[in-house]
């Protein structure tokens, strides 16, 4: 939101809060995740088809481990996560395409 959305931090803080204080639960990242996020790019990383960074496979791994779905812009995430049975919501990029 800063860098790409050319927003003030602290209007992005400010929001971040809002979503804390609206239910918004943020969880650790605990080694069990940290493995699984690490076999996970290992395994479905490629340049053009599935570019996920590490922090894509934390956010995918933390999903996995939960339960929970993925909500994402990013279509390279959305597929790996289909791929590993991860329901996804998609969210319309910077552009407003949707995953």
């Amino acid at each position: 939101m800063i860098r790409i959305g050319g927003r003030h931090e602290q209007d992005v803080r400010d929001r971040i809060d809002w979503l804390l204080a609206s239910g918004l639960e943020v969880q650790p990242v605990w080694l069990s995740i940290a493995r699984t996020a690490a076999s996970i790019r290992a395994g479905h990383y490629h340049r053009e088809r599935a570019p996920i960074s590490r922090a894509d496979a934390v956010c995918l791994a933390t999903a996995v481990a939960l339960g929970a779905d993925l909500a994402t812009s990013d279509r390279g995430l959305a597929a790996v996560a289909a791929a590993l049975g991860v329901e996804v919501v998609a969210l319309p990029d910077s552009s407003g395409r949707q995953a």
